[in-house]
Parts: structure tokens; C-alpha cells; sequence
């Protein structure tokens, strides 16, 4: 912790003098905005959570709520003067517009299958905390985009994490071999 403090208090000793401005700028001031806002106007916001604010809206039609539009804009609209259809960032409303509540139901219900059957390995019991917390960063993430989809290192994880787990899980092992075994009686 100690450690951490100091850092925080000298970063410019650790970066150098032609990038300190580009570093205070893009990293100093966005992540103390929330605090350097409500210091000079008494509001807990930042200028990212304001423009998000505005990214929840769901599809007119009854119809188009439940079965989706079938819009999906790719990661990369938006930049370079092309714009979107759905003008939200929000994961789980571009979900909607692309296929509906039902895809909604299908995609998350997965990664709860997921983190659930991590859960459930011997790794999983030890490393609950960790498991759930990834839950929450994924839960947190949906909120700003489409994390799951879009990030293909929380997916990459995802297969790592579970590999390692099933590897060492004895339990794992046994069903795996137990369910090879009778597919070749039947």
C-alpha cells in the first residue's frame, strides 16, 4: 500500500518530461474527474457517466423489443466520420436492437452457465472471490459496451480460466471419463 501511495504522489519522477503533459491529460485528469468535479460544483458526475446517461433507450415497437431490429453496428463505426444506428454504447441495449430480450436472455444466460460451472470446479471453491468478482467486472463492463462481445480478451480469459480450472478439477476428470466411457458401450 505504501508503495502505491508513494507512486501515486511522484509519478513524474517515473515518466518522462515529453510525454508527463500527454499522461496527466489522458490518464491524471480522467480518472480524478469525478473528484475534481464534485470539488468545484457539489455533483458526484464525470463527463463519461453524463453521456452515458443518455444511452439507454430500448426500441419503439413491442415487437422490436422482444425479437430485436436486427442492427448491430460494428466496433469501429462511429470513428472516422461514420455513425451509428443505435447511438448507444451500452452492451446490453445494442443487444436488444440486434435480436431482442430473448437474444438478451440466451447470450447472458451463457456467461452465467459459465461462471457457474467455474463455481463448481475444486479451483472454483477456492477462487470464488475471484470468479465473482469477475461477474461483477463483466456486469459493470455491459453497462459501458458491449464488453463481452466486443473485447476479445474477456473472452480469451474466459477459455484460459476455465481450461486451467477443468485441468486440475479430479471431479472434471471423472465425468469426463465416465461419459467417454459410455458413449463407446452405446
Amino acid at each position: 500500500m505504501s508503495c502505491v501511495v508513494v507512486i501515486a504522489t511522484n509519478y513524474e519522477i517515473f515518466i518522462p518530461q515529453q510525454k508527463l503533459a500527454l499522461f496527466k491529460e489522458r490518464v491524471v485528469n480522467r480518472a480524478f474527474e469525478a473528484i475534481e468535479t464534485y470539488n468545484k460544483s457539489g455533483k458526484l458526475e464525470t463527463t463519461s457517466t453524463n453521456i452515458l446517461s443518455n444511452m439507454f433507450f430500448f426500441p419503439e415497437h413491442d415487437v422490436d423489443l422482444i425479437f430485436g431490429e436486427g442492427i448491430w453496428d460494428a466496433s469501429r463505426v462511429g470513428r472516422g466520420g461514420k455513425s451509428r444506428v443505435v447511438g448507444s454504447d451500452v452492451g446490453f441495449v445494442r443487444l436488444i436492437f440486434a435480436g431482442g430480450i430473448i437474444m438478451v436472455i440466451v447470450f447472458y444466460s451463457q456467461v452465467f452457465v459459465f461462471l457457474k460451472q467455474l463455481l463448481g470446479t475444486s479451483l472454483g471453491k477456492h477462487y470464488w472471490t475471484g470468479i465473482v468478482c469477475l461477474g461483477l467486472v463483466i456486469i459493470i463492463g455491459e453497462f459501458k459496451e458491449p464488453f463481452v462481445i466486443a473485447a476479445s480478451g474477456i473472452v480469451k480469459t474466459f477459455f484460459l480460466i476455465l481450461f486451467a480450472f477443468t485441468l486440475t478439477d479430479k471431479s472434471f476428470k471423472n465425468q469426463s471419463t465416465n461419459q467417454l466411457a459410455h458413449a463407446k458401450n452405446d
